[in-house]
């Protein structure tokens, strides 16, 4: 089976939980918070933001951020100046990209860009990307042309069909190494050697940082941020006492008491509102 991009990226983004070109996640519909929906939004990019890539005159991020893609294509075996070559063409792709989104300045009011369609009416506005080809390589259940999705930026999503298409009619490994570039990206804070230095040297220029925190505090952050759930339990479980949470929960409860008495007593909702009220809390 030949590759394509859709299958390309969807692979990344169900094995690595990369979301490459296409921010797409699974949460509460902001306009029916009880249904959880598929929804997409325009992507993130290799430097903190679109301006990066968009400045005008000198842009020693832009620079810098070339010079860690090309370090990293060697360090992976390949010859320095056919990447450097290779790369020159990554980052005017990503440019184009970052020049297709949306300002993070314009997007604060969220119900302004909310657009639900089908997969078909989205398939419809951007054909140029098979939709159904990436979301069935890593959905957990079958997609139908039906199904309803939540998108936040439409326009970008657009602007980059026409991008993926005319890249890819003109060199389609441009598309495929700008996203195992993301990928590598994203795995670099996890290499050590001349990978971490390579990394460190990128975030002097970009952040002023000149070394990383230690390796186990790195580890902790992350098991935290994964599992914080968990690792609270296991911290409970070691270290609070018993009656505290029996203290806590009596507060809980008498809070709960407290807003239900004077929600009773309040003139500005109706009957039926307060017993909603009363039946959440």
């Amino acid at each position: 089976m030949p590759l394509t991009i859709e299958n390309l990226l969807g692979k990344i983004r169900g094995d690595y939980n990369q979301p490459i070109i296409i921010e797409q996640y699974v949460g509460p519909d902001d306009r029916n918070s009880s249904h959880n929906i598929v929804q997409f939004d325009q992507t993130s990019f290799g430097l903190p933001s679109r301006e990066y890539f968009l400045k005008e005159g000198p842009n020693k991020e832009k620079e810098s951020y070339l010079a860690l893609m090309v370090d990293v294509a060697e360090l992976l075996g390949a010859d320095r100046a056919y990447a450097t070559e290779q790369m020159a063409k990554v980052i005017d792709f990503e440019t184009e990209l970052a020049n297709a989104s949306m300002p993070e300045a314009d997007r604060h009011d969220t119900s302004a860009i909310y657009n639900k369609k089908t997969i078909q009416e989205l398939r419809d506005a951007v054909p140029e990307f098979d939709w159904m080809a990436y979301l069935s390589s890593f959905m957990p259940r079958e997609v139908k042309l039906e199904d309803e999705v939540v998108i936040y930026s439409i326009a970008y999503y657009r602007a980059m069909g026409k991008i993926l298409a005319r890249t890819a009619r003109q060199d389609k490994r441009v598309i495929i190494n700008y996203a195992i570039w993301r990928l590598m990206k994203s795995l670099l804070p996890f290499l050590d050697g001349e990978y971490g230095v390579r990394r460190a040297k990128f975030r002097k220029v970009l952040f002023g940082i000149s070394a990383d925190r230690t390796r186990w505090s790195q580890c902790v952050e992350l098991v935290n941020k994964k599992m914080g759930m968990a690792v609270g339990a296991l911290f409970i479980r070691d270290n609070f006492d018993p009656k505290s949470k029996e203290i806590a929960i009596e507060m809980i409860h008498n809070i709960r008491q407290a807003f239900n008495e004077l929600l009773l007593v309040n003139d500005w909702m109706d009957e039926s509102t307060k017993v909603l009220a009363v039946s959440i809390i």
